[in-house]
């Protein structure tokens, strides 16, 4: 609820006061001297160093480069609330991949101090609009002229993308199935330009230059608008990727691997046209959609609708000491095949679960899928288990053991993958480096050993 409220503290306060966003040296006194009609400090509020708010800004902000003791044995609520901005902005300004637990502690903090943060933004708020109003002025000197062509991109206007570079080597050739073969590749080349229409309406729009303009492998992305209405809840409409299972729906700049498990790459890993809604609250995530069923980029072709929808439980969300545990899981459904014409059609179902769960510097997820009609008539599954170890802040060690079954009707045709990886953040997600060994067990065919190395710049 509080996230863009305290970024926009953040990031309006470093410019009023002359200071970075994600500066240490942003203080309580720098918000005190902003003009306002409420007060800031609430005398004798404190979060002593036994709460379990100053604990959690300790750990988190610590670990980040961010000093929240300062030498003293309590902090009022608005000192804390204050550290909390700096700890958003830096995480917003560096794109710091927080974790699962990381995030939902976050998350916890801003509903504890959310009257503080109110606050602090209806300070904000006042010079807000009076540099508003001088963009207004400024606006209309623009179209008084002629020769000046304005546009108007709304609020928080941004252009950002994502460049990645992969080799992948053979050390052993085979039936690699999904993994391509020798070769340097650029597998994602990606502009986004993203923005608000208003506090309630965003939009995204994806643009592949690499890619033809048709087909799942297609120069137009992740395109959409947001609408944000309802409380923990955006509705997003347009091309989004479709909610099957909890890997396949992930950003591909966002996985363990180089490459996803069997099931992601079979599965999902594309987008569709229609209504998705995403939910977050404490306990409970979920994202369901409604799509034409047709695939990326493509002209609906027969007249059944695709939906289906995945939920994961945190039942630790707010338990100190036991780690992060997520459970989830979720169904599909469409059909593939123009009912239109005389292409024949048939019915494409998807069950999956998920589970992780990390405790400390480890985590450990597994997931199982299975699909009726991977063919007309054919019946695949498929699962992985993950094994990730954060070796330090910036080197994760990486173990994954996949099976993939394409044809559950006939025996002996599995396909078994072998990974051990390693990530190094340089910056997050922001810039990495991903070095992938793959042994790839084929049943009904040649066994192969690839060595994939993957890096990603996101700007």
């Amino acid at each position: 609820m509080f996230s863009k409220k305290i970024f926009s503290v953040a990031l309006a306060a470093s410019v009023f006061v002359g200071l970075p966003a994600t500066s240490k040296t942003l203080t309580l006194q720098d918000l005190q001297d902003l003009p306002s009609s409420a007060p800031v400090v609430r005398s004798k509020d404190v979060v002593n160093k036994h709460h379990w708010a100053y604990k959690r800004l300790v750990n988190i902000s610590s670990k980040y480069g961010l000093d929240v003791r300062n030498g003293k044995k309590a902090l009022t609520r608005d000192e804390a609330a204050v550290l909390l901005v700096n700890l958003v902005g830096k995480i917003e300004q560096e794109k710091i991949n927080l974790s699962e637990s990381e995030r939902a502690q976050v998350q916890i903090l801003k509903e504890e101090f959310g009257q503080e943060l109110t606050i602090m933004a209806e300070r904000i708020a006042n010079l807000q609009a009076s540099v508003d109003s001088l963009k207004g002025s400024v606006s209309k000197m623009g179209k008084s002229d002629g020769k000046t062509l304005t546009h108007y991109y709304g609020k928080n206007f941004k252009i950002g993308g994502v460049l990645q570079a992969r080799y992948d080597g053979n050390l052993q050739d085979g039936d690699h199935h999904g993994v391509t073969g020798k070769n340097f590749s650029v597998p994602l080349a990606e502009f986004r330009f993203k923005g608000q229409v208003n506090d309630k309406v965003d939009y995204l729009v994806s643009m592949i230059p690499s890619r033809s303009y048709a087909g799942s492998s297609a120069l137009i992305g992740e395109t959409r608008v947001g609408l944000k209405f309802i409380p923990n809840n955006q509705i997003l409409v347009g091309q989004t990727r479709l909610p099957i299972g909890e890997e396949g729906v992930r950003s591909t700049t966002n996985l363990d691997f180089a490459q996803r498990a069997q099931i992601g790459r079979r599965f999902n890993g594309t987008r569709d046209l229609g209504v998705k809604v995403i939910g977050k609250y404490k306990y409970l995530d979920y994202y369901a959609g409604v799509y034409n069923g047709a695939g990326q980029n493509q002209t609906d072709s027969n007249n059944d609708m695709a939906l289906g929808g995945w939920a994961t439980f945190k039942p630790f969300a707010e338990v100190e000491g036991y780690g992060d545990l997520r459970i989830g899981g979720g169904y599909f459904t469409g059909k593939i095949g123009n009912t239109r014409s005389s292409v024949a059609a048939y019915h494409q179902d998807t069950w999956g679960f998920y589970g992780d769960y990390k405790l400390g510097p480890a985590t450990i997820k597994g997931e199982y899928s299975k699909r009726d009609g991977f063919g007309s008539g054919v019946k695949a599954d498929g699962w992985y288990i993950t094994g990730l170890y954060d070796l330090t802040d910036k080197l994760q060690l990486a173990l994954r053991l996949d099976r993939f079954d394409p044809n559950t009707s006939v025996r002996s045709n599995a396909i078994t993958e072998y990974a051990i990886g390693t990530n190094y953040y340089f910056n997050g997600k922001a810039l990495k480096l991903q070095v992938d060994g793959i042994y790839s067990e084929n049943k009904a065919g040649r066994d192969a050993l690839k060595l994939v190395v993957l890096t990603q710049y996101m700007f």
